[in-house]
């Protein structure tokens, strides 16, 4: 928590003591992130004690732009590939340094202009499902590469050997486009 203090004329006049909540969808989004395989790492400017209370594996408190900026650069030195989602004036210079970067459409405007998405909306479980989304699409992708590709040469070879008539040649490889886009729509939707 954080007090401020309201002082007029030398006088205390007010006090007002903050805390901060997690988003209900924070830790449920941090699990699904482990489930993909990934490391996931909460830099905060919090002291030690406030952190500690939201019980978060690998939680580095009291961090600074510079610090969360220097984590960054180490982590990005060790050859990991950095996403850094957050929503703070102070996370602006680490976004701007990670490999890409989410803002929360809920915070400071620096950090949405800093960012290359934004996540409108409160629900950070959007995260993990949006990178198993894309794992699903890269992996449809090379699949169907390694298909097409198999598929042609088999059609340009029978085709130049003279085995294949041009109008076959042709209707073969409307085929292979459409498999190759049904096989991408069929892989992707199960996600």
């Amino acid at each position: 928590s954080h007090e401020i203090f309201i002082r007029r004329n030398g006088r205390l006049c007010g006090l007002a003591v903050l805390r901060e909540t997690l988003r209900d969808s924070a830790r449920p989004a941090m699990e699904e992130m482990g489930r993909l395989g990934l490391r996931t790492i909460v830099m905060t400017g919090d002291r030690e004690e406030s952190a500690a209370r939201f019980g978060f594996t690998e939680c580095h408190a009291g961090m600074t732009p510079d610090g969360k900026l220097r984590e960054i650069g180490e982590l990005r030195r060790l050859g990991r590939r950095v996403l850094f989602i957050g929503d703070g004036i102070n996370d602006a210079p680490a976004m701007a340094a990670a490999d890409t970067s989410i803002a929360l459409a809920a915070g400071s405007e620096l950090p949405r202009e800093t960012a290359a998405l934004e996540l409108n909306g409160h629900d950070l479980r959007a995260i993990p499902r949006s990178i198993a989304i894309c794992r699903a699409t890269v992996r449809a992708i090379r699949r169907n590469i390694a298909f097409a590709a198999c598929y042609n040469v088999i059609g340009i070879s029978l085709a130049a050997a003279g085995l294949l008539h041009p109008i076959a040649a042709a209707l073969i490889m409307l085929v292979s486009s459409m498999t190759v886009t049904c096989r991408v729509l069929r892989e992707t939707s199960d996600t």
